[in-house]
């Protein structure tokens, strides 16, 4: 799964103008979690990538309502295309949500263990998603979910799934609607196209209302994960 985020907004602001071409209006959020809104970029009508603030929990179109009842910040890629939730989204509504690290937990003699994930060479990354536009009595509510796929292999000791992650060329045929979803199939398997660095930090972050740097501080040795796009090894 993937349930906090982390958002520096300098660099990763910089990060997007040279990729992308785009202008991120976001701001820190050290430890972001569901129901948040965050910027995440999707193409517009006249295939340009343009930021949006959406709320990260998808309200699928044809819903009642913004709703916490079922968990929708995630999606699960094994399933997407057929499920009702998202399968609308996955052929037309595919968003990158940009990100300075994602955290994960792993079960340490009962306690949960954070460690921060982040790219290794890069001042971002990009996390494959879905997004959704719900409108109702005047009120529009744009939201994204997150997909995952199983751990590819480095990444399984610390969790069975991972986010979708994509490198800056996946990035853009991800965003392409031209683009059919049997073309995309393979960017869904785990598999780990940019390198990442795994850093412990401090249970400061499981707390989601703790938002100081300290929730980013090493605790311990990092590790490093090298590109594999058949499951990574960790050194």
């Amino acid at each position: 799964m993937c349930g906090r985020l982390n958002v520096v907004s300098d660099p990763l602001s910089r990060f997007l103008l040279d990729i992308m071409g785009v202008v991120y209006d976001g701001v820190d959020q050290i430890n972001l979690s569901p129901t948040a809104d965050l910027p995440v970029l999707i193409q517009s009508p006249d295939d340009l990538i343009q930021s949006v603030s959406m709320r990260w929990w998808l309200t699928p179109s044809w819903s009642a309502g913004p709703s916490t009842k079922y968990a929708m910040f995630n999606a699960r890629a094994e399933s997407a295309a057929h499920s009702p939730a998202f399968k609308g989204p996955y052929r037309e509504r595919r968003c990158l949500i940009p990100v300075s690290a994602y955290y994960e937990w792993t079960s340490v003699a009962g306690q949960k263990m954070p460690t921060l994930i982040k790219p290794k060479h890069e001042d971002g990354i990009f996390l494959g998603g879905l997004w959704d536009r719900w409108e109702k009595d005047g009120l529009t509510v744009l939201s994204f979910t997150i997909l995952t796929t199983q751990a590819s292999d480095g990444l399984r000791r610390i969790h069975a799934r991972q986010p979708v992650i994509l490198s800056k060329s996946e990035a853009l045929d991800w965003l392409d609607t031209n683009i059919g979803t049997r073309d995309l199939e393979f960017l869904l398997q785990p598999r780990l196209p940019v390198a990442l660095e795994l850093v412990p930090v401090s249970t400061v972050v499981n707390k989601s209302t703790n938002q100081t740097r300290e929730c980013m501080e090493p605790v311990g040795e990092s590790a490093s994960l090298e590109i594999n796009t058949q499951g990574g090894q960790i050194h």
